[in-house]
C-alpha cells in the first residue's frame, strides 16, 4: 500500500505523533503504603514511525569516551548519543534524513539500553492554571529512560489510542499503519504507527515514593512524553496525561495548609 501524506500530497516528512494513554493511566496504578506504582503507555498515532539509533559517539558525564567502555570512573554507565531518523516520502520513493535526538543509556542488570529522558511521570495537586504540567509537584517518579517498543497495537488495546478530540483510534486509523523498522531494546529501537510502548506498574523504577507524612486524599498522576521534546512530531501538545486518584494507604490524620499568590505586586 503506497504511504499517505497528512495533507494527500505527494511529498513530506512521515512524522510520529507521540501521545500519552490516559487508559493505561487509569489501569494500571497501585497505591501501597509509602508509594504509587504507575503504569504508563506511549502510543504514536502519526503517519510515520519513531526510529532512534545509536551512533559511535558515547561519553562518560561530558568526556568522549570509545563506546566499548563498559563502565565510567564514576562508577556508572556511558551514555551514547542517538539520532531520529525521519522518512521522507518523495513521490513513489521513500528517502530519510536523521537528527539529533539526545541519548541512550545501558543498562547491564537486564541488558536493555534505554531513551534517557523518555517520560516525566508526576504526582500533583491542581494548580490555578488549566494546563496540568504547570500544577505543583508532589512526587516524582523514579524512572525516566525506556527502551522503545511495539508492545501492543491500538486495536488489540482498545481505548488505549486516542485522537485530540479524545476520540478512540484504531490500528487501521492512523496514517501509514505498521510502517518502520526500528523497535526494540538495541542500538535501534522506535515505535510504528498504530503501536504503543507500555511500561508496567511491576517494572522496576516504575513507583513514585511517598514520606511517611504523606497525606490521604485526591492527587493528579501527570505523565508527559517527551517532556524535553527531543523528537520531532506532528504534535508536540498531546503528550500530556492526566489521572485523578484518591490515596487511602497514607497518613490519615494529619493536615497541611498552603496559599499563593497568582499576582505578585511591589
Amino acid at each position: 500500500v503506497p504511504c499517505k501524506c497528512p495533507d494527500g500530497s505527494q511529498n513530506c516528512d512521515l512524522l510520529p505523533d507521540l501521545t500519552n494513554s490516559e487508559r493505561i493511566l487509569r489501569l494500571n496504578n497501585i497505591e501501597l503504603p509509602g508509594e504509587l506504582r504507575i503504569g504508563v503507555g506511549t502510543p504514536n498515532i502519526g503517519y510515520g514511525p519513531l526510529d532512534v539509533r545509536g551512533i559511535p559517539e558515547c561519553f562518560c558525564g561530558t568526556t568522549p569516551v570509545n563506546c566499548s567502555t563498559t563502565v565510567c570512573p564514576s562508577g556508572l554507565m556511558p551514555t551514547q548519543k542517538i539520532v531520529q531518523r525521519i522518512y521522507k516520502k518523495e513521490g513513489p520513493a521513500i528517502t530519510f534524513y536523521e537528527r539529533p535526538a539526545g541519548f541512550m543509556t545501558f543498562h547491564p542488570t537486564h541488558g536493555h539500553r534505554h531513551v534517557e529522558d523518555w517520560t516525566s511521570n508526576t504526582l500533583r495537586v491542581a494548580g490555578p492554571d488549566p494546563n496540568p504540567s504547570t500544577w505543583p509537584v508532589v512526587g516524582l517518579d523514579t524512572k525516566v529512560s525506556f527502551c522503545l517498543v511495539n508492545l501492543d497495537n491500538c486495536t488489540a488495546n482498545n481505548g488505549a489510542c486516542k485522537n485530540n478530540n479524545g476520540q478512540t483510534i484504531q490500528y487501521n486509523d492512523v496514517g501509514n499503519p505498521g510502517l518502520g523498522t526500528a523497535s526494540g531494546c538495541g542500538t535501534v529501537q522506535g515505535i510504528f504507527p498504530g503501536y504503543l510502548d507500555i511500561y508496567y506498574p511491576g517494572y522496576n523504577g516504575q513507583n513514585i515514593p511517598l514520606d511517611n507524612n504523606f497525606c490521604n486524599g485526591w492527587y493528579y498522576i501527570v505523565s508527559i512524553t517527551d517532556p524535553k521534546n527531543r523528537m520531532k512530531e506532528i504534535d508536540e501538545t498531546n503528550n500530556v496525561a492526566v489521572w485523578p486518584i484518591l490515596l487511602s494507604q497514607q497518613s490519615g490524620n494529619c493536615c497541611q495548609t498552603d496559599f499563593y499568590a497568582d499576582t505578585l505586586d511591589g
